[in-house]
């Protein structure tokens, strides 16, 4: 999210809280049978001066709120102007296919970081030059879309670019958050319960990847074929 949009909406908090962040939460009270008032432990200890519900909640808990998120956010997405990133990016399709992108400046300072590094350096520029061809007929395609970098390692052929496939590796495991890494291990508190303290660590690192990894589609069918055939029954069940 553009932090341009936190500023306008700090600037905008007392319109924006009181036409669409209050009013729905009046009528979510309302539903609940609840009423919003100002908690009398602060009316106690800051005095009665403030008794409006809508001025307490606006100051005491959205502006707090917008102004640790935009901090966060501005935290979190300042490691996309680091140098290195911004200069990989630009072997995007999208990005090496604009006007504006010149080969032989890319190319100088492609060299520039990433010289003691690539497995074939001298045919860097040659290999950019065929790059940007292939990605101007990969983005005039009608149903092109941005592609993850994933998606580019697996479409062109690493023999023919080798060091723009080492560049998209390089690209593709930079760590721009530990926000997988977090998950990961918030995962094991669901998973390794109470009653599953005597799991052996092949099972545990088994359904850690199969909770971590939920978009990976799995056939079901193959699962329990490869399960009966490692494990064999006296009965046939017909699977």
């Amino acid at each position: 999210m553009n932090t341009k949009r936190f500023d306008t909406r700090e600037t905008n908090a007392n319109d924006y809280f009181k036409n669409i962040v209050f009013e729905q939460a009046k009528e979510i009270a309302y539903e609940l049978l609840v009423q919003p008032v100002v908690p009398r432990s602060y009316q106690r200890r800051h005095g009665q001066h403030i008794l409006d519900p809508e001025e307490f909640f606006r100051d005491q808990g959205f502006l707090p709120f917008l102004c640790e998120l935009k901090a966060n956010a501005d935290k979190r997405l300042s490691v996309f102007s680091h140098s290195r990133i911004q200069l990989l990016t630009q072997l995007r399709p999208e990005r090496i296919t604009a006007t504006s992108c010149s080969t032989a400046e890319l190319y100088k300072r492609l060299k520039e970081e990433f010289l003691d590094r690539l497995p074939q350096p001298f045919q860097l520029f040659g290999e950019l030059e065929r790059w940007k061809i292939e990605c101007n007929d990969l983005v005039n395609k009608p149903n092109y879309v941005n592609l993850w970098i994933n998606d580019l390692l697996n479409i062109f052929d690493p023999v023919l670019f080798p060091n723009i496939h080492f560049l998209l590796v390089f690209l593709g495991t930079l760590p721009v958050t530990t926000s997988s890494a977090e998950r990961a291990f918030s995962a094991l508190k669901r998973i390794k319960t109470y009653c599953r303290s005597t799991m052996i660590e092949d099972r545990l690192n088994g359904l850690a990847a199969t909770f971590i990894h939920k978009n990976v589609e799995i056939d079901a069918k193959k699962i329990l074929d490869l399960f009966v055939q490692k494990h064999q029954r006296r009965f046939d069940f017909g699977l």
